[in-house]
């Protein structure tokens, strides 16, 4: 494997009715360079197969949709 090779994986599918159709959700991975073996492969970033219509729309719908920042809940002991 090359240093820093990405691959997309679909997790799932689902009904989203705010497209009106069956969506994947996919996930984008780096994998590590060949000399760093045990290094897991990183999530680089999930999106959802039509993004572009909940872009197109005065508001997203959800999580997936790629231009809503990635809210990160941290642990209390650092909040």
């Amino acid at each position: 494997m090359a240093a820093n090779q990405r691959t997309i994986r679909t997790d799932y599918r689902q009904y989203c009715s705010h497209a009106g159709d069956e969506v994947r959700i996919e996930t984008e991975f780096a994998t590590p360079a060949e000399f760093l073996p045990e290094t897991p492969p990183r999530i680089v970033h999930r999106s959802c197969s039509h993004y572009c219509v909940c872009n197109l729309h005065d508001k997203a719908a959800c999580s997936f949709a790629v231009t809503l920042p990635q809210v990160i809940l941290l642990p209390a002991q650092f909040v």
